[in-house]
């Protein structure tokens, strides 16, 4: 914008100008501090003297007066009355602003009209504004992510003061109703503490408070008493026996063995269920009011036995034959890697054979008791006993004289009877096994537990006894010959 040169005073269209040479107009105001000296327009030199001389018989300007007049350029008139001020001139327009080039501004330049503020960009301003919203929007995002407390949850299980699991049970979560089974996971919880209701059946009511944590699930178990204020007395089964066979009252699941179940009186229908490795009972109780009836140990059958064959004998063919003569011959690259399982159906009536060049056959039945499905039997051979040669008999000599010729021939038959004896106390063998299995004595001499193979004897009559510390004793009676191998073995009921 360009600057506005202020109006001229009226004064200055006033004042007298010298009639003859050029004259310079000098401006001041009082209110700049710096002068600005510009240049009329038309004519540089000052026009004739266009007001009237002093009149005849005017009183005449002293000499220092004059002197200062003419020094200044002009006379200046005689005092007369005050003349009204013409109308002042339209102002000019401003010069234009010569290019300064680079030249910096001295203050005396400067122009003393007020410049306006440069304009700001819109575009710079416009995207602040946008960088400054996001930076409000992040800091808003962090803020709920780092203040907003998150979710927790519960994971609820049950037990019984026996350490039984209870599979149904209605929870309640700060008067909500929130599960119907056992375990009880519940998710999305506001940190805090949470009431929490049990309504389980055959069991009084239980209440608990829990506290929960933001973004973690806590564990809780709560034990259920079977003997609260709101039964007179406890009804219920307790039942021992494998452990890992699941127990099924009345359809319902309640864990497994070893177990303890509260019921109401009246029949209920068990089932015990171990699995592929055993063959699933059922059975039917009758429970009264108050009673807690104890089934004791329940073992059920094997229908499909974990044979663990351990070969003590390296060498032995081994080999698995059932009672119709099938066989199953098991190969030498599977003892590289011992022990070796085998699944048996013990229905089948299958047993062990093992044999070797210079060694006793082994051979034992394979069988499973009740709720065992896993058997061990380790397979060990004895070597061949080798009986001692008899001495050769004598040759008799020819006796030309002899009364009695019969009498050499005589020896030979007493030396067969000296040698029967002989062949009598050679060595035998004895394998010795018990279901299940019991410590062993062997004629008065401890062997430990069975299973005990390859048990070396004399040839004879031997008394084996087997001794269970919760199944009594048992005896046995076993008669063997010089070099034979024979089973001494027993059954406890």
């Amino acid at each position: 914008m360009p600057s506005i040169k202020p109006p001229q005073k009226a004064a200055d269209e006033a004042k007298p100008r010298r009639a003859k040479g050029a004259a310079v107009d000098m401006d001041w105001d009082d209110d700049e501090e710096s002068t600005h000296v510009y240049d009329r327009e038309g004519n540089d030199k000052m026009p004739g003297r266009t007001t009237p001389l002093p009149n005849a018989g005017s009183p005449t300007i002293p000499k220092a007066a004059a002197a200062l007049l003419a020094s200044s350029g002009g006379a200046a008139p005689a005092a007369r009355a005050r003349t009204p001020i013409p109308t002042p001139p339209p102002i000019p327009s401003a010069p234009p602003i010569p290019d300064m080039g680079h030249r910096p501004l001295s203050r005396n330049d400067e122009p003393t009209a007020i410049r306006p503020r440069p304009a700001t960009q819109q575009g710079a301003g416009k995207a602040g504004v946008i960088l400054g919203g996001l930076a409000l929007v992040a800091v808003l995002i962090l803020a709920v992510v780092l203040l907003v407390p998150k979710k927790g949850a519960l994971s609820i299980d049950l037990k019984t003061l026996g350490g039984a699991s209870v599979a149904r049970a209605e929870i309640f979560i700060d008067g909500q109703k929130r599960c119907d089974t056992v375990p009880c996971i519940v998710r999305d919880l506001d940190p805090g503490s949470k009431a929490v209701k049990i309504l389980a059946p055959d069991f009084p009511p239980r209440d608990a408070v829990e506290v929960v944590e933001g973004g973690k699930e806590k564990v809780v178990v709560i034990t259920l008493d079977s003997a609260g204020p709101a039964r007179s007395a406890a009804t219920g089964l307790k039942i021992a026996g494998t452990p890992g066979v699941k127990v099924l009252v009345d359809g319902v699941e309640k864990g497994t063995l070893p177990v303890e179940v509260s019921v109401p009186p009246g029949e209920h229908k068990i089932r015990f269920d171990g699995g592929e490795r055993y063959e699933p009972l059922e059975k039917t109780v009758e429970v009264g009011q108050g009673e807690a009836k104890d089934l004791g140990t329940v073992a059920l059958k094997v229908v499909k036995g974990q044979l663990t064959l351990d070969l003590a004998t390296s060498g032995a063919s081994v080999k698995l034959v059932n009672a119709k003569g099938t066989e199953k011959k098991l190969p030498d690259s599977a003892w590289k890697k011992p022990p070796v399982k085998v699944d048996v159906n013990p229905s089948e009536g299958w047993k062990v054979v093992a044999t070797k060049r210079g060694y006793e056959d082994f051979s034992q039945p394979i069988s499973f008791e009740d709720g065992q499905a896993e058997k061990t039997i380790q397979i060990a051979l004895a070597e061949v006993s080798k009986p001692e040669p008899a001495a050769p008999a004598p040759k008799a000599e020819a006796v030309a004289a002899a009364p009695r010729p019969e009498a050499p021939a005589a020896a030979p038959k007493a030396e067969a009877q000296a040698a029967a004896p002989a062949a009598a106390a050679g060595a035998a063998t004895l394998n010795i096994n018990s279901i299940p299995v019991s410590k062993v004595v062997l004629d008065g001499r401890p062997l430990g537990s069975t299973p005990k193979v390859g048990v070396s004897v004399p040839a004879g009559s031997h008394t084996v006894t087997f001794i269970h510390p919760e199944l009594g004793k048992k005896s046995v009676t076993v008669s063997v010959k010089a070099g034979e191998t024979k089973t001494a073995a027993v059954k406890f009921d």
